[in-house]
């Protein structure tokens, strides 16, 4: 038994696909007469199931909506692409080509899907962000305003990719990985865990990003020689792993803080903890526990505190780096400070 009928109402509609007009049905429930989208034919969506066209959608060309699938608003699916499953594509969003979107995936705003490009799992696609080639999007991963995602990149987990970001080729973005600004990630290059891209960063040849990372700015690293030190910064290629501390010379990483505070509150000095794999201990006066975080955090930023690769060689505390007029004397033990809190600085290795 159908579930929809044509009203009877037409429009000639341009396919850009075809590059000719073509006649466009209206649409009307049968059960409750409200009245859909638009369609080419009743090839375009499936008399069973829940899927719909409403409001001023549209599906032509050789398209395909079945199963529950929902195309709303001013969306258009056209030319061979599909929509499936729990599927919704909404707003001025597009879906063509060989293109398919399924799973509870949703495809929204100003977005195009296209070439064979696939939507899968609950994947949010949004903004005017771009998808084609044959990349793949899937699980819970976000994807938004100017990003274009092509070739046979692929993005998944939780990862949230915007802004103007590019990741193209065989890279690929995962887990709670978060890549923004103008960043490129493309080769068969790998950002996963925590790891975060930003700026005008770009990582490509077979580098891995990892765990919780930062590169940003605008970084170059030598593709050819990763033995030779970078003359910048965050540019990363070829076979450098970012998740270890004994490469720190070759790209910008991640160094969470921990801040600490003398129980004394007379002389109002803290220590702060800068660890990648072990620790480096910086102290400075500040007249409050927010306060010593921020000088810090700007001074590492700044790379008034750097972190090299001989940091990493039996640090101890005797060996504190001093930041400051104050420091904390050789004789005064590390466990007279209480840990308050964490702090994530964007630490910027310089060689040395």
């Amino acid at each position: 038994m159908n579930k929809y009928e044509f009203t009877g109402k037409t429009m000639q509609y341009f396919d850009k696909s075809r590059s000719k007009d073509v006649t466009l049905h209206q649409i009307r429930s049968i059960a409750s007469g409200i009245l859909g989208g638009w369609v080419e034919s009743e090839e375009n969506l499936s008399q069973t199931g829940d899927c719909w066209v409403a409001a001023e959608a549209m599906v032509y060309g050789n398209a395909r909506v079945y199963d529950n699938a929902m195309i709303c608003d001013y969306a258009e699916v056209f030319d061979n692409a599909k929509v499936y499953n729990d599927a919704r594509i909404l707003d001025d969003a597009n879906v063509f080509g060989n293109a398919q979107v399924y799973d509870n995936a949703n495809v929204r705003e100003g977005a195009d899907i296209s070439g064979h490009a696939e939507v899968r799992g609950n994947a949010n696609i949004s903004g005017k962000a771009r998808v084609y080639g044959d990349a793949q999007i899937g699980d819970n991963a976000k994807i938004c305003d100017n990003v274009n995602i092509y070739d046979k990149a692929n993005v998944f987990g939780k990862a949230l990719v915007c802004e103007e970001v590019k990741v193209y080729d065989n890279a690929k973005v995962y887990d709670d990985a978060l890549v923004w600004g103008d960043a490129e990630i493309y080769g068969d290059a790998e950002i996963y865990g925590k790891a975060k891209i930003h700026g005008k960063a770009k990582i490509h040849g077979i580098a891995k990003v990892y765990r919780s990372t930062v590169v940003y700015d605008k970084n170059i690293f030598d593709s050819k020689d990763t033995n030779k030190e970078p003359d910048h910064y965050g540019e990363l290629s070829d076979k450098l792993g970012m998740s270890d501390s004994r490469t720190i010379k070759a790209y910008a990483g991640d160094a969470p803080a921990t801040v600490m505070m003398n129980n004394s509150d007379e002389d109002k000095k803290y220590a702060v903890e800068i660890t990648e794999t072990l620790k480096k201990i910086v102290v400075v006066e500040a007249e409050s526990f927010e306060e010593a975080k921020e000088k810090v955090e700007i001074a590492y930023s700044r790379e008034d505190i750097v972190l090299i690769a001989d940091d990493f060689d039996d640090v101890s505390f005797n060996e504190t780096v001093i930041f400051g007029a104050n420091s904390i004397s050789n004789d005064e033990s590390i466990d007279n400070y209480e840990i308050l809190d964490n702090v994530n600085l964007f630490a910027r290795s310089k060689s040395r």
